[in-house]
């Protein structure tokens, strides 16, 4: 038979279990409402950076344009220049 010892034992070693279960229950459900909100709040933080790659691949792509763009004209005077310095029989300045 057991005595009120051996039930206050069983009583606390169920105690001790339901509250180990029901600690690893909250800090699941705290971990999963956490992480919900962390979400929510980088929501709009994730949209801006995308938006932000958008507008830095579009000004890379027309600085890559004017650069070409550049590049051209300058080859384009550079041989202009010298024809009009060989027809004046200038030196070139370097």
């Amino acid at each position: 038979m057991l005595t009120n010892d051996d039930l206050r034992k069983i009583g606390d070693l169920i105690d001790e279990r339901l509250e180990i279960k029901l600690e690893e229950k909250l800090e699941t459900k705290l971990e999963e409402k956490l992480e919900r909100k962390f979400e929510e709040k980088l929501a709009p933080i994730k949209k801006d950076i995308q938006t932000l790659k958008k507008s830095d691949k579009a000004i890379r792509k027309d600085l890559k344009v004017i650069l070409r763009y550049l590049d051209r004209e300058r080859a384009i005077h550079d041989r202009r220049i010298t024809r009009i310095e060989d027809h004046l029989h200038l030196a070139p300045l370097e």
